[in-house]
């Protein structure tokens, strides 16, 4: 069916808004996100912390499966506290223009959207053996039903977990679109 308007040209043609922040916008942006991602891994440490406390008296009061299941959770424990680490805030430029500002925070949105976005291979599956290997120990102590109540719920929040990051990530998607409208300018 013939049209009488060009459609795709007026979208096309369609003024697009130019946004225009300073450096003292960009740099307060940029730097407000890194403070946020410093915050979050300064509670996973805690959180670490507390699980680890824990978990050193069980490792040291048993034995068997149930021993080898602690030592399996404190070992992705320990990885994730490294992974935690490595996907930190990065050190800010200390003195860059609008360019270098708008370089820096869009490549600390698009490492923290890939780390949400893979937590479920770093931050999740470092705990599927100790789980595991808890629900065996579970298991041959004769309370099955416990040990597939506790490998759902266990199921359950970690999808959770890992649905959350993901919609997390599509947020942060959303802010690197702004930062790519952003016009850069001369210093």
């Amino acid at each position: 069916m013939p049209s009488e308007f060009d459609f795709q040209g007026l979208w096309q043609r369609q003024p697009v808004e130019v946004v225009r922040l300073s450096v003292e916008e960009l740099q307060q942006r940029a730097l407000r996100f890194q403070k946020r991602i410093r915050w979050r891994n300064a509670r996973e440490y805690a959180g670490a912390a507390i699980a680890l406390a824990l978990l050193i008296p069980q490792a040291l009061h048993n034995h068997g499966w149930y021993f080898a299941s602690t030592l399996c959770l404190m070992a992705g424990l320990a990885y994730v506290v490294v992974q935690l680490w490595r996907r930190g805030a990065r050190e800010a430029p200390a003195d860059a223009g609008r360019r270098g500002w708008l370089h820096y925070h869009r490549r600390e949105l698009e490492r923290q959207r890939d780390a949400l976005r893979t937590v479920w291979k770093w931050y999740l599956m470092p705990f599927v053996p100790g789980f595991a290997v808890l629900m065996v120990a579970v298991s041959l102590s004769g309370r099955f039903l416990w040990a597939m109540t506790f490998g759902l719920f266990s199921a359950f929040i970690g999808v959770s977990v890992w649905r959350l990051n993901a919609w997390a990530a599509n947020r942060l998607d959303k802010k690197i679109e702004e930062l790519n409208s952003i016009e850069v300018g001369d210093e």
